[in-house]
């Protein structure tokens, strides 16, 4: 992989995946618990079935977040230890931004093979660069297709 600028990477994938995650702290959007027991479930969505498009919604960018963390390669080149401190400081956002008792994710999804836990690093900065990114309205998750 190679980076050709700060925050973007190419590949020989026939996608690329981007974040764009905005410097002036909004939360303006949130995530509703469910009121049977007031819990969140992210999504498994598979990113390679989905279509060229910006996405700003939490969860679908939640979801793209969990994808990654979960996906087999990362584990095996990057350790459990860094992608279990990303999945559990995402999880305590969500609770913590939307009051959620329990997040929980739904196994499965597939973020495809562009994605390297490097891209999206700089989202879990730390804990209100996440919350900025989850949540503001123009911080987004962007996936293009070559084609």
């Amino acid at each position: 992989m190679k980076q050709s600028r700060e925050g973007t990477f190419e590949t020989n994938s026939s996608s690329s995946h981007s974040l764009a995650i905005c410097e002036v702290p909004n939360f303006n959007q949130t995530i509703i618990p469910t009121e049977a027991d007031n819990s969140i479930t992210i999504p498994a969505i598979d990113f390679d079935e989905v279509e060229e498009r910006e996405y700003y919604d939490p969860l679908t960018k939640a979801s793209y977040l969990v994808a990654g963390i979960k996906e087999p390669y990362n584990v095996e080149d990057h350790g459990t230890s860094r992608l279990d401190e990303m999945m559990d400081l995402l999880l305590e956002v969500i609770k913590e931004h939307t009051g959620a008792r329990a997040v929980k994710y739904a196994e499965g999804g597939d973020q495809g093979n562009a994605l390297d836990p490097s891209i999206f690093e700089a989202a879990f900065k730390d804990g209100e660069t996440l919350k900025n990114y989850l949540f503001n309205s123009e911080s987004a998750f962007i996936l293009h297709y070559k084609g």
